[in-house]
């Protein structure tokens, strides 16, 4: 039998119990892909739910890796997830991002979200500033077709679609689509998901260990 408790440290668990170092192990380690199942979800549910799979946008939901942080030894063994994802804690706590060297660039479109701005074509990008907002837009030209038939259905009118952001520069300017919003620093809100993680994660870690 086993007795479960939570580290203060984080997504750690520590497990005291009579049984070998190789059995304890083994049960450290199906712990641990437990605890990773469900920090996975955690970050779906709670962070990514506006972003769109297969982009990189769900980088931090695939970087979490169950494993043992200790030997099993002296009937003892520790277990958690790790990330390598450096924004994975104040996305729990919450907190200031920045100021920094560089501005932050806070994706408006789905095209946007899983890409810095680097990872556009040179040139994709254009710098603007309006109602001191600073943003960055797309310069990809389309077709004359597609720019003939956009120019006959958009109204020469400030608009909100497709994202709040979209607005002319001047009566000879076209409507632009805002990719990116810029600040100096973001406030992220705390999620509080490695809580939500260790709650769905407990019943299940304790069965495997006996009802610790």
């Amino acid at each position: 039998m086993g007795r479960v408790r939570v580290d203060i440290s984080g997504l750690e668990l520590r497990v005291e119990s009579l049984m070998g170092d190789k059995a304890m192990a083994e049960k450290g380690l199906a712990s641990a892909l437990v605890l990773e199942r469900e920090i996975v979800l955690a970050t779906r549910s709670l962070l990514n739910r506006h972003q769109r799979a297969g982009t990189g946008s769900d980088s931090l939901m695939q970087s979490w890796n169950g494993l043992l942080t200790s030997s099993a030894a002296g009937g003892r063994v520790r277990f958690g997830v790790a990330s390598d994802k450096p924004y994975a804690d104040i996305h729990n706590k919450g907190g200031v991002i920045g100021p920094g060297p560089k501005m932050l660039a806070i994706p408006l479109t789905d095209h946007a979200r899983g890409r810095w701005p680097r990872d556009w074509n040179a040139g994709g990008l254009a710098f603007v500033r309006l109602r001191g907002n600073a943003f960055l837009i797309k310069t990809e030209t389309k077709s004359r077709r597609a720019r003939k038939k956009s120019k006959r259905k958009r109204p020469k009118r400030w608009t909100a679609r497709p994202n709040r952001w979209t607005r002319p520069l001047s009566k000879e300017d076209k409507p632009f689509e805002a990719q990116y919003l810029l600040r100096d620093a973001v406030k992220i809100e705390p999620t509080h998901y490695y809580d939500v993680a260790l709650k769905n994660a407990l019943p299940e870690i304790k069965e495997l260990w006996g009802g610790a």
